[in-house]
């Protein structure tokens, strides 16, 4: 049958009965770089990369990429403990077929499994950041030590 292969943005375990293909931490481009890619990625948490990209000058010649931070206000109090910490993201596999977020709700069409459900979060809205992809981060958000980043 279909499957449905998802982001699960803020967690580190896919939920129900969702296979988890992977465990990783979210990367994107600088806040402040103007090139770069636009949409966030989850990296894996152990890299199979073959060579050390450092060793051949690509970080001043092509893109960069960032750990991720959660940058929360006293908005929601709720997500204030992950303030400047490193987001972790699972990649699940649903077997029910697709999935698709929808945003401004946690109603699912009939017939639909809600797999989670969570904040939109994007780029700040400043002249100092440039646009970022609109992700939706879990309501209960967890943290991952030992990345940093700036984006």
């Amino acid at each position: 049958g279909q499957q449905g292969i998802y982001v699960r943005w803020g967690r580190t375990y896919c939920p129900g009965s969702t296979k988890l293909l992977y465990t990783g931490y979210t990367a994107g481009s600088a806040y402040g770089d103007r090139g770069s890619g636009f949409n966030k990625l989850c990296l894996p948490l152990e890299s199979t990369n073959s060579t050390d990209w450092r060793q051949n000058d690509a970080e001043n010649s092509g893109s960069r990429l960032y750990g991720v931070q959660y940058a929360t206000s006293s908005a929601v109090q709720d997500l204030l403990p992950v303030n400047g910490k490193a987001v972790p993201c699972v990649v699940c596999e649903a077997k029910r077929g697709p999935v698709i977020m929808i945003p401004g709700t946690y109603v699912c069409p009939s017939n639909w499994t809600l797999e989670y459900e969570g904040y939109i979060m994007a780029s700040h809205y400043s002249s100092s950041h440039y646009k970022g992809e609109y992700i939706c981060v879990d309501h209960e958000p967890e943290t991952i030590s030992g990345r940093s980043g700036s984006s």
